[in-house]
C-alpha cells in the first residue's frame, strides 16, 4: 500500500522508478514500513541497493527533464534539437 500511496514518484513520467530514477524514494518507503529483504542467500539493505543506482539516476535526470519539457506541450521548447546536439 505504501508503494501505491507514493506514486507518482515525480512529475516526469520518463522517471517513474523509485530506485533507478528517484534515489531515496524506495528507501524511504522501506524504512517507513519496516520491510526487510527476503533473499535468504544474500540479503541486502534497501539503502545499499539504492546506492548502486545513484550515479545512473543522476546521469539520466537532466536528459529526462529535457525530453519531458520538449514533448510539445511546453511553450519553451517546440523541438528537441538542443538535446540532439549534446
Amino acid at each position: 500500500m505504501a508503494y501505491r500511496e507514493n506514486q507518482p514518484f515525480n512529475d516526469n513520467m520518463l522517471r517513474p522508478c523509485p530506485v533507478l530514477d528517484n534515489p531515496g524514494r524506495l528507501t524511504a518507503i522501506v524504512n517507513k514500513t519496516g520491510v526487510t529483504s527476503t533473499d535468504a542467500v544474500a540479503p541486502e539493505k534497501a539503502e545499499d541497493f539504492a546506492d548502486k543506482c545513484v550515479d545512473r539516476a543522476n546521469a539520466w535526470a537532466p536528459v529526462a527533464e529535457k525530453l519531458w519539457k520538449c514533448n510539445g506541450k511546453y511553450s519553451e521548447c517546440q523541438t528537441c534539437d538542443e538535446i540532439k546536439k549534446q
